[in-house]
C-alpha cells in the first residue's frame, strides 16, 4: 500500500487511480512519457506485483478511506483527485 500511496503522492492526484497503478508496474504509454512520470522514484516500484494486485490494494484504501474515493469518478480511469486523506 505504502508504494501506491507514495505513488498517488508523486502523481499529484491528478490522474484517479489508474495512472499511479500504470506507473508502479513501470509503463512507457504516450501518457505517462507526456507527463514525465516515467521519471518518478516510484516508476515500476510496484512490477513485482499484477495489476490487478494493485487494483485490490487501491480499492481497500478508498474503503479505509485513507485515498478520497469521491474525486475518481468510480475509482479508476477517471481524470480528477485522487487526494490521500491527512
Amino acid at each position: 500500500a505504502v508504494l501506491l500511496l507514495r505513488a498517488i503522492e508523486q502523481t499529484k492526484g491528478k490522474f484517479g487511480l489508474n495512472v499511479p497503478i500504470e506507473v508502479l508496474l513501470g509503463r512507457k504509454h504516450a501518457k505517462i512519457q507526456k507527463h514525465g512520470l516515467d521519471n518518478l522514484s516510484s516508476h515500476g516500484s510496484g512490477s513485482h506485483k499484477s495489476e490487478e494486485h494493485w487494483k485490490t490494494i487501491s480499492r481497500s484504501l478508498i474503503r479505509e478511506l485513507l485515498v478520497d474515493g469521491r474525486s475518481l469518478g468510480k475509482g479508476f480511469g477517471k481524470k480528477g483527485g485522487g487526494t490521500m486523506k491527512a
